[in-house]
């Protein structure tokens, strides 16, 4: 049972003023400055250092880190006239159904199977070795010189561990526009939050990572899962298509590792960030963006595949190649030939020409469509996933936040919302900023106030 009920008072005012606080605009620390006269990477570097991956996936606090002060029951205890449902405790030892994403300047840590429910790290002894009675949170670093990182989940993956009434959180089919198509994400549902208030979660931050991040929400107006299967006039926004020519500056070169060197394992970075090379090279003969008079491999980033290696259809692709926002029954059938999930038609090809966007600055490229049979790639203001965030200005001990549903704003990055449909939501999401990033996260759910 994940629903939390206060047996104690808290005044509401004082958790409103907590939420609304501004964003902290120094790294200070509980424990004093460190002091900068130690060895650089020393535990008293008065800089950021990135911490050392465990064997295990997990990622303990850096040298440097503190750590929280030691909280108190009434600390612990849920907030008087408040209900609280956990999404995820991370108490399993990976963050269920939960996906990584990040700018490809720095790998999101943990680094192992970074895409996908990536593990959780045991709260430090040096802490106390738990926190409310937690013994378990997700903790990511790394340094980003771009947008950032991110995760998201699906929030229909937890209907147990929110709740057992489904009463509570209802979840909807997601319809299937073209007769004979397949879902894109078999069995994906929507989920009723309109009986809940806000976001909340524990977080705290290393004494030299950003001070905060911006916790949010995917509905039906915004959400590219729940839209990419319908045409164009039907859906709420539209969905990109999978790039197949080369964004970083590099050829689009053939690779095999049946027959190509491979990397000296010694020269692979096992943990942090780095430049250069990924950790892992490509699976699969194909065409990569790398040049082979610079680099000495291509990378395993997924994002960096082009041509028709692109186009044919992996689930491991940031955006997985489909038709997005189909056109006929038969376009809709074209991604499934590669995934058993249907009878499929053919695998979509990577486009003769690039397209010239009209109304934003993202530069032309290659996509995997047919021009003249499907409908373009969608212009800035048509796009998917503007989301709707909060701010949560984070600490450097550990606190509960609650970020109500009313103060999420889109970034208008994309397509603007009419406005938030609470009674359709995909994905709870999380956006990292640029820079340090050294986030504990805990008990991630959603709240309401009961009277």
């Amino acid at each position: 049972m994940s629903i939390q009920r206060s047996t104690r008072h808290l005044l509401a005012p004082a958790l409103v003023a907590a939420v609304m606080a501004p964003w902290f605009a120094a790294c200070g620390g509980t424990n004093g400055p460190p002091d900068p006269t130690v060895e650089p990477d020393g535990p008293n570097t008065p800089h950021f250092v990135l911490p050392i991956q465990a064997a295990d996936g997990t990622l303990p606090p850096a040298v440097n880190d503190p750590g929280p002060v030691p909280l108190t029951a009434d600390d612990c205890a849920t907030p008087a006239g408040y209900e609280i449902a956990i999404l995820d405790d991370y108490e399993a030892g990976l963050a269920t159904r939960t996906y990584t994403y990040n700018d490809s300047t720095c790998e999101v840590m943990p680094v192992p199977v970074k895409d996908w429910q990536p593990a959780s790290t045991a709260i430090p002894a040096a802490w106390g070795g738990n926190r409310c009675g937690s013994l378990r949170a997700m903790h990511l670093a790394g340094i980003y010189t771009n947008y950032g990182a991110g995760l998201g989940t699906i929030i229909q993956y937890h209907q147990q561990s929110l709740t057992t009434s489904t009463s509570d959180f209802n979840f909807t089919d997601v319809p299937v526009y073209w007769p004979n198509d397949t879902i894109f994400v078999p069995g994906l549902m929507s989920t009723d939050l309109s009986a809940w208030d806000g976001i909340t979660f524990w977080a705290r931050r290393g004494l030299y990572g950003e001070d905060g991040f911006r916790p949010g929400l995917l509905d039906r107006t915004v959400a590219d899962d729940l839209n990419k299967q319908l045409p164009p006039d039907q859906a709420a926004c539209r969905s990109i298509y999978t790039v197949c020519s080369c964004t970083n500056g590099k050829p689009c070169t053939p690779w095999d590792p049946a027959v190509d060197a491979s990397p000296d394992p010694a020269s692979i970075p096992l943990s942090g960030c780095f430049s250069g090379f990924a950790a892992e090279v490509p699976d699969v003969a194909g065409t990569y963006c790398w040049d082979p008079k610079v680099d000495k491999w291509p990378s395993g980033d997924p994002s960096i595949r082009c041509g028709q290696t692109a186009c044919n259809y992996r689930s491991d692709t940031p955006i997985p190649t489909m038709i997005f926002n189909p056109t006929s029954d038969e376009a809709a059938l074209l991604w499934q030939k590669d995934i058993g999930m249907g009878p499929g038609v053919g695998t979509m090809t990577c486009s003769p020409e690039p397209y010239v966007f009209q109304d934003s600055p993202q530069p032309s490229a290659n996509y995997c469509y047919r021009p003249g049979i499907d409908a373009d790639p969608p212009e800035k203001m048509e796009r998917c996933n503007d989301s709707w965030l909060g701010s949560a200005p984070v600490d450097t001990n550990w606190k509960r936040y609650m970020i109500p549903f009313t103060d999420l704003r889109q970034g208008n990055v994309d397509k603007r919302s009419p406005g938030m449909d609470l009674t359709a939501v995909e994905a709870l999401v999380v956006a990292f900023p640029g820079g340090n990033l050294d986030i504990w996260i805990d008990d991630i759910g959603f709240y309401r106030k009961t009277n």
